[in-house]
């Protein structure tokens, strides 16, 4: 298992240097006050984990005789091979977590692409991580870093790998989501790679192959369903940003979430109704309109009024929301909010709609509600908490087993 061109430019067989060697490098770039290192390796356990072990008993050494003038040291590594106690080590050496991509969190799929682990391997590893990074201070942790690029992903395999994700609630142990998100292409022939489904980005453009420029290539059915690389980009995001992450919770836009679905004039009476003193004291239309189109210098103060003002009125509707959560089978709590997190929330949803639109139409004939009630302005406002977007070709690649008989919640 190696990373980039290796292979086609340093060989296949593997080589080490003398450790010795190694830390009177180290010591001698000590000397010159560097205090960061990155060993360059294809990965340091792709034997196993005794040479990372050797190599960080040696680092721990070396930084016990610093005292306070400590140095940390990092290189890419496999998600297997350590338990916790080796982790432990790893910390107390100056060790600094650095990861190539997870292949994937689907065995079938981490067994075509030839990868050493197994989706438990990767699922422990990366526990084992935080636990060792928390304990080290060494929060936030590192994000999850995913290979979405595999010319071996089919809507089975994808769809498998975010529900183990979720399963396992691994979003509690990363910090954030990243991808690469197709696989760069260095040898057609070698890499099995038809020439006809890579795109080369070079200064003039996209258009002539030329592998002396980037050369990738997309997964190939992914390609097919979604059409162009900008629409497989925005599933890319809606993965990392919710499935692999909540990332979209960091910046949840209410401001502009107010603009588009709310009116300033039926928002004012509502808040006139229900009293909205303690978050607004001027509940008027024009105020409203200008709490919808912040400045960027009263953005973050806009938003903090605009979530306050929608649980004013989330409060006053509650007991109708939890009707419609309860048709709709959703968990909520005494807040009138959604209880559950997004996978979980979706996975119910497209149970029943294979759209956003099919959805809301279903709650607005339930409830005999107008579009721009207050009411459908609430559960909107919960969908857009959670980052809720249905669409029939997520559903085929995100939750394709939803598609097999007997699959279950």
């Amino acid at each position: 298992m190696s990373f980039c061109s290796e292979p086609l430019v340093k060989g296949n067989s593997l080589r080490r240097r003398n450790l010795d060697a190694v830390e009177e490098d180290v010591r001698r770039c000590l000397h010159r006050d560097l205090r960061h290192f990155w060993f360059i390796c294809s990965e340091l356990n792709n034997l196993g984990r005794e040479f990372a072990l050797v190599l960080a008993e040696r680092m721990l050494r070396m930084n016990e005789q610093r005292g306070s003038d400590r140095f940390t040291w990092k290189s890419y590594m496999l998600p297997r091979s350590f338990s916790q106690s080796d982790f432990d080590l790893l910390y107390r050496s100056g060790f600094v977590t650095t990861w190539n991509p997870v292949e994937s969190f689907d065995d079938a799929q981490l067994a075509l692409s030839r990868s050493p682990y197994s989706a438990r391997d990767a699922s422990l590893f990366l526990g084992r991580d935080f636990r060792a990074r928390r304990k080290h201070g060494r929060l936030p942790p590192l994000p999850v870093s995913i290979f979405l690029g595999d010319q071996h992903l089919t809507p089975e395999s994808l769809s498998r790998c975010v529900q183990r994700f979720n399963r396992e609630r691994l979003w509690r142990v990363c910090g954030g989501a990243v991808a690469v998100h197709a696989l760069r292409v260095w040898d057609f022939e070698s890499q099995g790679v038809p020439e006809g489904e890579a795109v080369t980005f070079a200064p003039e453009g996209t258009g002539r192959l030329d592998l002396a420029h980037p050369t990738y290539h997309f997964p190939a059915e992914l390609l097919r369903d979604f059409g162009s690389r900008e629409a497989v980009m925005v599933l890319h995001d809606r993965l990392l940003s919710t499935f692999f992450s909540h990332g979209h919770r960091n910046r949840p836009e209410w401001c502009r979430f107010l603009a588009r679905h709310a009116s300033p004039t039926t928002l004012h009476r509502e808040l006139l109704r229900i009293g909205s003193e303690a978050v607004l004291k001027d509940p008027s239309v024009e105020t409203l309109r200008d709490l919808m189109t912040p400045s960027r210098d009263n953005e973050a103060s806009c938003e903090a009024v605009a979530e306050r003002l929608l649980g004013l009125l989330r409060r006053a509707y509650r007991r109708d929301l939890e009707r419609i959560y309860r048709f709709l089978e959703i968990p909520s709590d005494r807040r009138g909010r959604i209880a559950i997190d997004e996978y979980d929330l979706h996975e119910i949803l497209y149970r029943k709609f294979e759209t956003t639109e099919g959805l809301l139409a279903a709650v607005k004939r339930r409830f005999r509600q107008r579009t721009g009630s207050t009411l459908l302005l609430l559960f909107r406002s919960e969908l857009h908490r959670r980052n809720v977007l249905l669409d029939p070709l997520h559903r085929k690649w995100i939750f394709r087993h939803l598609d097999r008989p007997g699959s279950s919640i």
